[in-house]
């Protein structure tokens, strides 16, 4: 099995970029949230589990999923989003394991929930991209555009979900503008060949 290496970091702290340049050099990256909404239309096991949780109406006539109903029904209810994060966050971990399977030395793995998700007991090691608060507000409301206060309630929601403990060796990169990101991350690869 592959080294599995954890890239997170809260909304606008630049996750996706340093995701990108780990494409771009050749490395495999797993975006949790793009493979977590594959398998929520694809996995048999989250399909039944959700049609016998919150019944038919979750689907449309065609037999997919019906996501307007199913996020009004979630969003209202923390036991029923409770349920739903449980059925794709046990998928996802196994896929996650199937793709550490693969070669190379390594597999990148991109989740803003990397605590709440599990992910953070495959990981030999987890990347946490950070820049200040004002920061990635700015970034959050160009590219969502959305208001200031919608970005701070997101960013309330996350706190705590980077402090990690245990075993797990934990790496910062600085994504403020202030210390060039390439170098950064260079030098991160470097450590992982020796």
């Amino acid at each position: 099995m592959r080294k599995i290496i954890g890239i997170t970091g809260g909304i606008g702290s630049g996750k996706s970029v340093v995701s990108r340049i780990l494409r771009l050099k050749g490395y495999e990256v797993y975006d949790c949230d793009s493979q977590a909404k594959l398998l929520m239309d694809s996995s048999e096991r989250i399909l039944s589990g959700i049609r016998s949780f919150f019944g038919d109406e979750a689907f449309n006539s065609d037999g997919s999923l019906c996501r307007p109903y199913l996020s009004a029904r979630v969003f209202a209810d923390r036991e029923e989003l409770s349920f739903l994060n449980s059925l794709v966050h046990g998928e996802v971990l196994e896929d996650v394991r199937c793709h550490a399977e693969g070669s190379g030395e390594v597999l990148f793995v991109e989740s803003a929930i990397m605590r709440a998700s599990g992910l953070d007991i495959l990981c030999s090691e987890i990347w946490i991209v950070t820049a200040p608060d004002e920061v990635r507000t700015g970034r959050v409301i160009e590219r969502d555009s959305v208001s200031s206060d919608d970005v701070r309630s997101r960013m309330e929601r996350q706190k705590g979900e980077y402090d990690f403990s245990g075993p797990v060796a934990v790496t910062w990169i600085q994504n403020d503008g202030s210390v060039p990101l390439l170098p950064q991350i260079d030098r991160l690869l470097q450590e992982i060949k020796e």
